[in-house]
């Protein structure tokens, strides 16, 4: 009995250490495999907006997203689906959905259009309305 009571407490052990080390790593990172199936519906909010992501490969994502905040840039950042820097002009987007465009490097940037047309202003500047749809794509300089 000595025999069975050691082998069952061994296969145990290693089992519990691999998942243990396994959620660590994957708290607090942003991976592009964490992107939300193409279609999904995001958020909780009384307003909504269709928002739309061209990668620089020509993938396309489609979301609609519910928000009770103000402007897109604010919505969008606080489901995790864009993120940037704090600059003159507000906050210039260089990642989105986890894919981060380096102009400086790659000569990529992140172009924000409403319903088609080029923005006028940054993404934390325009308003939410409702049924509009806002896009992000990656667009070579």
């Amino acid at each position: 009995s000595d025999v069975c009571s050691s082998d069952l407490s061994e296969p145990t052990t290693p089992s519990t250490e691999p998942s243990g080390e396994v959620t660590p790593s994957t708290d607090g990172v942003t991976e592009p495999a964490n992107i939300p199936a193409d279609g999904s519906e995001l958020g909780e909010g009384q307003h909504s907006f269709t928002f739309q992501v061209q990668m620089a490969d020509g993938t396309a994502y489609h979301y609609t997203v519910h928000t009770d905040e103000e402007t897109v840039g604010a919505a969008l950042v606080a489901l995790g689906l864009i993120d940037g820097e704090e600059g003159s002009y507000g906050l210039y987007v260089t990642t989105v959905l986890g894919s981060t465009l380096d102009y400086d490097t790659d000569g990529y940037w992140w172009a924000l259009s409403e319903n088609g047309t080029d923005a006028s202003v940054g993404v934390d500047s325009l308003p939410v309305n409702d049924g509009s749809t806002y896009a992000f794509t990656a667009t070579k300089a």
